[in-house]
């Protein structure tokens, strides 16, 4: 499945990518450039938080990963997540906020995780991205998509930009993070 984006970007599943070393090594540094952690104690501390950001979603839900590349193929963006409700899942029992945003997570129960090359932002890859999730969330049967984040983070007007709303905060690892949610329609458009 693979669809146009704006101008020449593309929107590709990564798991129908024949080069797949390639493509995760792209991502694994779209993923570190983007992140607000840039230190490590070590290269075993590096690997558990990609791992629980990242890893974790290529290993179990590699089905609802998806690549916005350039004309030449270069990776652009990447946005990956799940369908269900992670409140429930124990795959995310870790993320201790989602015992306290269990509610939401039943409005909105798909979660994503989004991130665009710094050299690739303010091309509409993110936008591509974003809408091609919501479309096929919605054909997954969600009816709604959620995001969290850090409440000081400099992506939530991104969110905004894009239908998410905050529905809830709470403090988790000493942080007031925010869950930002979207509803969904039939085409992943906001329900209004």
């Amino acid at each position: 499945m693979a669809s146009r984006a704006a101008a020449d970007i593309e929107i590709v599943r990564l798991r129908a990518c024949d080069d797949r070393n390639a493509v995760t090594a792209a991502v694994d540094r779209i993923f570190f450039e983007s992140s607000a952690t840039q230190r490590f104690a070590d290269a075993e501390a590096k690997a558990r938080f990609r791992e629980r950001w990242l890893g974790r979603y290529l290993t179990h839900h590699l089905e609802h990963a998806f690549l916005a590349r350039d004309a030449g193929g270069q990776v652009l963006g990447y946005i990956i997540g799940a369908p269900d409700d992670p409140s429930r899942d124990r795959l995310f029992a870790d993320l201790a906020f989602y015992r306290d945003f269990a509610p939401l997570c039943r409005a909105f129960p798909a979660q994503l995780h989004i991130n665009v090359a710094a050299d690739a932002r303010d091309r509409g890859v993110g936008a591509a991205l974003i809408e091609h999730f919501a479309a096929h969330m919605a054909s997954c049967g969600a009816s709604g998509l959620h995001a969290v984040t850090a409440q000081a983070s400099r992506n939530r007007s991104f969110y905004a930009r894009h239908g998410f709303v905050q529905e809830g905060s709470c403090l988790w690892n000493d942080h007031v993070v925010v869950f930002l949610g979207r509803r969904l329609g039939r085409e992943g458009a906001p329900d209004v």
